[in-house]
């Protein structure tokens, strides 16, 4: 019997992609409010000096200008300083999906690619390993 993964590839519809994404967005917000980082300011200051553990509820998606700080990280941002591992398929899933909701269809995306992309991402936080370096930035 074909993965519930295979079964939605297979689907006419391009719109798995965004389910990927959004599962992706999901795991890895849990993982930013876990994440031990944002109760170490020092630490927190090494990966970005205008970061804030409230940074931490980011729900945006790349960075904006706030009235308090010089940037406001998006959850892109954060994923791709704090969990480097994984920064290439979470942001790969980000324009997946972008790329089907706004634009004309998934193009040159792979369906098995964005599986794994997504795979990759769950397994990660499976493990435990979703979790900013211990050392400087």
């Amino acid at each position: 019997m074909a993965s519930d993964a295979d079964q939605l590839c297979a689907l006419p519809s391009q719109w798995y992609a965004v389910s990927y994404f959004y599962a992706a967005y999901h795991t890895v917000r849990a993982a930013l409010m876990q994440d031990s980082v944002f109760s170490d300011l020092n630490r927190l200051k090494a990966h970005n000096i205008h970061w804030t553990p409230d940074d931490r509820r980011a729900t945006h998606h790349q960075a904006r200008k706030g009235r308090t700080q010089a940037n406001a990280p998006g959850v892109n941002d954060l994923v791709k300083t704090l969990y480097p591992e994984i920064a290439i398929e979470y942001i790969q899933l980000h324009s997946a999906s972008v790329a089907v909701r706004y634009v004309l269809g998934l193009g040159g995306y792979d369906a098995k690619a964005l599986a794994t992309a997504y795979t990759t991402i769950a397994e990660a936080a499976e493990a435990g390993t979703l979790t900013a370096p211990k050392g400087s930035a």
